[in-house]
This record gives structure tokens, sequence and C-alpha cells, in this order.
């Protein structure tokens, strides 16, 4: 149940990051609120999903 929670937590904030990014490329007063380096983001939003989704296939087999 823990592992679910946590995958669906990032899968909220990766939507509102993208969210985010797909405004602030249209406007530049939003992209001025907040400094987002995407790439950064991405990748460790990315190793995150993969290290939650063996850690989750670990204890599944257990």
């Amino acid at each position: 149940m823990f592992i679910e929670n946590i995958g669906l937590f990032a899968s909220l904030a990766g939507v509102v990051l993208w969210i985010y990014l797909l405004v602030a490329s249209f406007n530049e007063d939003v992209s001025a609120v907040l400094s987002v380096r995407p790439l950064r983001e991405d990748s460790a939003y990315y190793i995150l999903t993969i290290l939650l989704t063996e850690w989750k296939a670990r204890v599944v087999k257990c």
C-alpha cells in the first residue's frame, strides 16, 4: 500500500510539472514565477519511478 501511495504521488507531481512546463512555454510571466530546470526534475522523476518499480517487483516476489 505504501508503494502504491508513493507511485500515485510521483505521478501527480509529474503531471503538475508537465502542466507547469506547458503553460510556462506559452507565457513568460508564468516561467518567471518558478525557475524550473526541466532536465534535472525530469531525470529525478524518471529515476525515482524506476527505483519504485524495481522495489515493488522485489516486494511482490518475496
